[in-house]
């Protein structure tokens, strides 16, 4: 063990006396996400031309070639297939003892162990980066949105963390009801309901930042309900967000609102309750109806066989003995006579 590190020590010594540096990569662990770009930073310390030197890449613990500079360029022979087209070398800042590594379009199987190495005739030395991909997720809304009927509102989704989905296709969906669609860069209106037709769209300058949030324009009662976003091809195992909406139609005699929010339940209620107005409503008018034509029985009953011409004379002059019997003529006689 002890020679082993004598050995090592003296590789690194016998390094940095031919060719002036020692080699150096990021001590601390990358992180990036799926489909994304990253750079691996190696260079030589201090900076040193690399341009002659043989620059290799490797991946995990069978060494598999990432990428190899050889002769003044790039040497593809010994690179793995899943790496090719992916891999990027600095030529321009070789001068500059700059050995970074670009891998893009990143993969789950990326993670791991890479290797930075240079090679002279005599000597070679390596450093290691630790390299994590990780996965974004779709997030939607646990907050109900709440809108106004006409109005226009954003339901709101993205992933997390930010990932551009340009290149992938994006679904809004309300229940099993296609709302938006968008693929192969563009929206695509083929399977759209024809009641969402010409009133949805998403932000396409923020897809880049993993915003997928939906606008609906000419918000009406119908569009209340859960709605959900989803990202069909996205490695990940939460490709999809809920939104629910509601909507809220606003009385122009009181002021006040009612929600719908596509629930049967509330739509139970909202029948329940309708109902037993009206059921309320009917009964007062049926109670004044009762009571005029039980009115106009005792009247009838009353008039008897004078008609109703007969029974106005009855009442008029019945009217006039009550005024007669009142006037002050006939109460001084009737104080006469009582005292007589």
């Amino acid at each position: 063990m002890v020679e082993r590190r004598l050995l090592v020590f003296m590789l690194w010594v016998g390094v940095a006396l031919v060719t002036g540096s020692e080699i150096n990569c990021s001590s601390e662990l990358i992180e990036a996400e799926y489909g994304e770009a990253v750079t691996l930073p190696c260079h030589l310390q201090p900076p040193q031309d690399a341009t002659d030197m043989k620059v290799k890449w490797s991946h995990g613990p069978l060494n598999h070639t990432v990428h190899q500079y050889q002769d003044r360029r790039d040497d593809p022979g010994e690179q793995k297939e899943l790496f090719k087209g992916r891999t990027l070398l600095f030529h321009d800042r070789l001068t500059e003892g700059n050995l970074s590594l670009k891998l893009s379009s990143l993969r789950l199987s990326d993670t791991g162990k890479y290797t930075c190495s240079f090679h002279t005739e005599t000597l070679q030395s390596s450093c290691y980066i630790e390299l994590t991909v990780g996965e974004s997720d779709v997030i939607g809304s646990h907050i109900p949105v709440k809108a106004v009927v006409g109005d226009h509102v954003i339901l709101p989704c993205h992933l997390e963390p930010p990932f551009d989905v340009k290149t992938l296709t994006v679904e809004w969906k309300r229940n099993k009801t296609h709302v938006h669609t968008y693929r192969h860069r563009k929206d695509d209106p083929s399977i759209q309901a024809e009641n969402f037709k010409g009133r949805t769209s998403l932000f396409r300058e923020e897809m880049t930042r993993g915003n997928i949030s939906l606008k609906l324009t000419n918000v009406s009662e119908l569009d209340a309900g859960n709605y959900t976003c989803h990202v069909p091809k996205l490695h990940s195992q939460v490709k999809r967000g809920n939104v629910t909406l509601i909507v809220e139609q606003v009385d122009n005699g009181t002021g006040n609102r009612s929600n719908h929010s596509g629930d049967p339940g509330t739509a139970a209620k909202i029948g329940i309750s309708s109902g037993v107005i009206v059921a309320i409503i009917v009964a007062i008018i049926g109670a004044i109806i009762g009571a005029i034509i039980g009115g106009v029985l005792w009247r009838k009953r009353k008039c008897g066989e004078r008609g109703w011409r007969g029974c106005h004379r009855v009442d008029r002059e019945e009217t006039r003995e009550t005024s007669q019997e009142d006037s002050p003529e006939r109460v001084q006689l009737n104080d006469l006579q009582n005292g007589s």
